[in-house]
């Protein structure tokens, strides 16, 4: 959905990308092992049908959101960002909006990240007019981490609206650093012998034992320190999602 929105920037005349359906056409029908149960798609005897085609919408019939809702919201983010220059530091912010001045609405936080490891945190001015181009800049990069390293930006309304409170996140954005990561030294290698008896392996690493079954490959117990971790051996399920 990113590359349309991208075109649409691009190609003023262009149109589309339209939310065709925001819920999933379906009725609640109780539950089953506490899952919730829909009905949908001949599920009431009804024919013709359309199948499974009135169930992709963004939120579920009861307003879940789908994976889908925060991928849209990605999409339409009010301020792109992106780098303008790594190597010095300096972020493109790029207002999205038709009318307003991003600071009007936005805050941005940012935090440089080693893996979980935040190394800098503070925020960055975002006085963008509509439409317009402004880049910002960030002292605390590191040359070296222990892990790879992100710089963390998210975009803050700074009051509340009709629809979210102040300090909801309206983006974020995670901008890679290239550093040199600091090789961590090898541990030694623990022993691992295994043993193969009518078509089962058993494998021996310090404290842990797995038994798997050769012909399918399905891991048939799990155990630590005697402790067995599976509460039942694998079984080997093949579904594939029906397509229209």
């Amino acid at each position: 959905i990113e590359d349309y929105w991208n075109l649409f920037y691009k190609y003023p005349r262009i149109s589309g990308g339209c939310v065709w359906e925001w819920k999933d056409h379906a009725v609640y029908k109780g539950e089953k092992d506490g899952k919730p149960i829909y009905y949908y798609g001949g599920d009431h005897g009804d024919f013709p049908n359309d199948g499974n085609f009135c169930c992709d919408g963004l939120v579920s019939p009861t307003l879940e959101p789908h994976t889908s809702l925060f991928s849209l919201k990605k999409a339409i983010e009010p301020i792109q960002i992106t780098w303008e220059n790594e190597e010095k530091g300096v972020i493109l912010l790029r207002n999205r909006m038709d009318f307003t001045n991003a600071n009007e609405l936005f805050v941005l936080t940012y935090e440089v990240k080693d893996g979980n490891t935040t190394l800098a945190c503070g925020t960055l001015p975002c006085d963008v007019a509509a439409h317009e181009t402004v880049t910002v800049h960030i002292d605390e990069l590191p040359k070296e981490t222990n892990l790879p390293c992100y710089v963390m930006i998210r975009t803050l309304y700074k009051k509340d609206m009709w629809f979210a409170k102040a300090g909801y996140e309206a983006s974020f954005t995670e901008l890679p650093v290239k550093t040199n990561i600091t090789k961590k030294e090898k541990t030694a290698n623990a022993a691992i012998s295994c043993k193969e008896e009518n078509g089962i392996l058993t494998v021996f690493c310090t404290q842990k034992d797995y038994i798997i079954r050769i012909t399918d490959a399905a891991i048939l117990s799990a155990k630590k320190n005697g402790e067995e971790y599976l509460a039942a051996p694998a079984v080997w399920t093949v579904w594939r999602a029906p397509t229209d």
